[in-house]
């Protein structure tokens, strides 16, 4: 009978105990450890419930964590790929921009060639000019001399005439 007064009150409430204590150590965190017992055995029972609540609890707030932890990511990597992807837009744009800006130097730099070219032939054609109206002076004023002679010759060929007729 001794024996099993202490096999009912000290070997079975520790086998329990250690059942338990193994069912949360497994992760099993649905146990609901009930006493009525008011020694000590019932306030190590009482202890792991609460230890069971306890981290029932906190798996409970880790798992919401987790979850918004993996919404969190899985937006931030929909943004990343939206950011990647403007990325790449606009470094094409600014290709394109480049490459335009590279052919309208192109075309500036034929202009400016362009320019200096038809500088030098409207200079060239300015001294031709100004060459051609020296030209022009010159026969204008010979022409003049040439006037100026033949009056001469015709007054002379007067006085021959008036000679001639006497």
């Amino acid at each position: 009978i001794g024996t099993r007064l202490v096999q009912r009150s000290v070997t079975e409430p520790l086998a329990y105990i250690t059942q338990v204590a193994r069912s949360i150590g497994a992760g099993d965190l649905t146990l609901h450890i009930s006493t009525d017992r008011q020694d000590e055995m019932g306030e190590v029972l009482r202890a792991l419930d609460q230890m069971s609540d306890s981290l029932a609890e906190l798996v409970g707030q880790v798992q919401r964590s987790a979850g918004s932890i993996g919404a969190a990511s899985v937006e931030i990597a929909h943004g990343n790929h939206d950011l990647s992807n403007r990325t790449e837009a606009t470094a094409a744009h600014l290709q394109r921009a480049s490459s335009t800006l590279d052919h309208l130097s192109g075309a500036v730099g034929q202009s400016a060639a362009s320019a200096r070219e038809a500088n030098a032939l409207a200079a060239s054609a300015y001294t031709v000019a100004q060459s051609g109206g020296q030209s022009v002076s010159e026969v204008v004023q010979t022409m003049h001399r040439i006037d100026h002679s033949s009056k001469k010759i015709v007054d002379i060929i007067a006085v021959i005439d008036g000679i001639a007729f006497q």
